[in-house]
């Protein structure tokens, strides 16, 4: 029908207004034009008038049952309303037209779960996808209905299943972690949990101000982030701190030793004990001088800096080399602690610094001394 076809046309440009008037036509001229009714559905979906998109897509199976796409969308937006029983009727009814519907399978399993139907739910997930093998929503939902009766090592399967389908999927990453920590497979857990996070399309924008060297602005979608995603804080840093080691690690690639001390400082800062950050640290100073980098940081953060040299000697197991450094390290704090601006700096450089000692007695004489310094200055 002409008409339609224009409407359709119009639809896809979204020119919505104009497609509506086209199909309240068609649909005037012939009350059974099922095509017609069926788009208008669409239309009010778009507009979220759901009760109005839930008429036509049902009017439209009314008209003509032997179209599968009717009835999925229906089914799609039904289920949504909680009408939980009915739906099982109208499923059932429908899987008589297509038996072999993987996803009229599927919708029979996720209203049986969303009743608590659990076996049920496993049945209906198990034959979706032995009809549609590749479906990895189905895979990601049998693997949740498994992971309620404990059944963990047959969800872990599945889920790993849908990440294979789909590297990308979000809910399957984080349900595998979910799977592996209850199999206290602790490492491989927190890389699914932490890869969850960085597919997370507010994550990426995050990402992005890494990518482009941007660390206020990062920091500040980072916060944003935060709010939104508090029970996952000390993972969610976890994976920013990954990130910028990352951004760090290119940088000293390309001998962009300013931008590289730059950074440095800030994830200095930001954590004391954190293995990305060690690791970077040890990428850097086996390769080059610890002077390559002091040169292009501020000088009230070049301790920092020698905290982890120190640090990385520490790691190395050159005790008595750490000790030494620590030990001038917190000579040199005291400039910044008498000074306001710079005073919790010296502090932390302090702590941090304490812990280098393999004599806890060397180290606290070492702090006495400096104490002792401070009081005589007042």
């Amino acid at each position: 029908m002409d008409i339609l076809n224009k409407a359709i046309e119009h639809h896809k440009k979204g020119e919505i207004l104009v497609a509506e008037k086209l199909y309240l036509k068609v649909s005037k001229e012939n009350p059974n034009y099922s095509d017609a009714i069926y788009y208008l559905g669409h239309i009010e979906l778009s507009k979220k008038n759901k009760n109005k998109a839930l008429y036509y897509f049902k009017k439209a199976t009314e008209i003509n049952s032997n179209k599968e796409i009717y009835i999925k969308d229906f089914l799609n937006l039904f289920i949504s309303t909680g009408n939980l029983n009915e739906a099982i009727v109208i499923i059932k009814k429908a899987l008589t037209n297509f038996p072999n519907s993987y996803e009229i399978n599927f919708f029979l399993g996720l209203v049986h779960y969303r009743k608590g139907n659990l076996k049920e739910a496993i049945l209906n997930y198990k034959k979706t996808v032995g009809i549609n093998p590749n479906y990895c929503q189905a895979y990601n939902n049998l693997g949740v209905a498994l992971l309620d009766i404990n059944k963990m090592e047959e969800a872990e399967e599945n889920f790993k299943k849908a990440i294979s389908l789909e590297p990308n999927f979000i809910n399957a990453h984080n349900n595998l972690g979910l799977a592996l920590k209850a199999l206290h497979k602790k490492d491989e857990s927190e890389f699914h949990f932490q890869k969850a996070i960085q597919l997370n399309p507010e994550f990426q924008g995050i990402n992005n101000k890494i990518k482009n060297g941007d660390w206020i602005q990062s920091k500040e979608k980072l916060e944003k982030f935060i709010v939104k995603n508090s029970i996952d804080t000390k993972r969610i840093l976890d994976v920013y701190i990954f990130s910028w080691c990352n951004f760090c690690t290119d940088q000293i690639k390309k001998q962009n030793f300013e931008k590289f001390g730059e950074i440095f400082v800030y994830l200095l800062k930001i954590e004391r004990k954190n293995q990305n950050i060690e690791m970077l640290a040890d990428y850097f100073f086996s390769k080059y001088n610890l002077n390559k980098i002091l040169n292009f940081v501020k000088k009230e953060d070049q301790l920092l800096i020698h905290v982890s040299y120190c640090q990385f000697k520490l790691l190395k197991g050159k005790h008595d080399e750490a000790e030494k450094i620590a030990i001038s390290n917190i000579k040199k704090t005291r400039k910044l602690i008498i000074n306001r601006e710079t005073e919790n700096l010296g502090w932390m450089i302090i702590k941090r610094s304490m812990l280098m000692f393999k004599s806890k007695i060397l180290a606290r004489d070492n702090l006495d001394q400096l104490i002792s310094k401070l009081n005589l200055s007042k």
